[in-house]
């Protein structure tokens, strides 16, 4: 399948102030996928080698090891994106990549439909979202790009209404690291699930999904 190129803007480059331009593509597509995980794997190396550097010795405790992972953002260090392609090749799910300067930027693996908690109403639900390593801080290193993952949620709120026909809203299953971030977003937090390896749920109201949207085009 070609992906179908759904949005165009500009990325300001925190290491150069240059603004680069940007398209989301909108499709599961094998090649794109491949791409990505041979890129990214290259720069995961590289945030774990600067981690391992850090820490030789390893940490004394599990909750100071778990600390120092998302410091480094490497909360995902083992997601498998060949694999994720083959799990979510059907109608139910739908992919959007960030693309600039050759490369994907960003990635988003929506799930349709899912019953909002708060009406019961169609929303989706983002099963997979996460940045390219070099969008990601870390100590004594500043990412390249800011707001990736901003960019393709609002780009994910906005295809749900225009081409699924869904009221605004979307949930999702924090990765402890980023349940501030979704709280920030004024998304509500529920309890956490434990057939989603107890990670907490988070769903946005109708109000929060515009909020999203809006703030991506002010």
């Amino acid at each position: 399948m070609t992906p179908i190129c759904s949005e165009s803007g500009q990325l300001l480059c925190n290491h150069t102030a240059n603004n680069v331009p940007y398209v989301i593509r909108t499709g599961l597509d094998s090649m794109l996928t491949l791409t990505l995980d041979a890129d990214w794997s290259a720069a995961k190396a590289d945030a774990f080698n600067a981690f391992r550097e850090r820490f030789p010795n390893g940490l004394p405790s599990r909750a100071e090891f778990d600390s120092a992972v998302a410091e480094y953002n490497l909360v995902d260090l083992h997601w498998n994106w060949l694999n994720k392609a083959h799990l979510t090749a059907t109608n139910d799910y739908q992919w959007f990549y960030l693309m600039a300067e050759d490369k994907v930027q960003g990635v988003c693996i929506i799930f349709h439909p899912k019953p909002s908690r708060e009406d019961g109403e169609k929303i989706f639900y983002i099963d997979y979202i996460a940045a390219a390593y070099w969008n990601r801080n870390r100590p004594g290193y500043k990412r390249r790009f800011s707001n990736i993952g901003h960019i393709l949620i609002s780009y994910a709120v906005d295809h749900a209404m225009r081409v699924l026909r869904y009221r605004p809203g979307f949930s999702l299953h924090a990765l402890p690291a980023a349940e501030s971030y979704y709280s920030r977003l004024g998304m509500t937090p529920y309890d956490c699930d434990a057939d989603k390896e107890g990670l907490r749920y988070f769903e946005a109201s109708e109000s929060c999904a515009k909020a999203v949207l809006e703030r991506a085009h002010a």
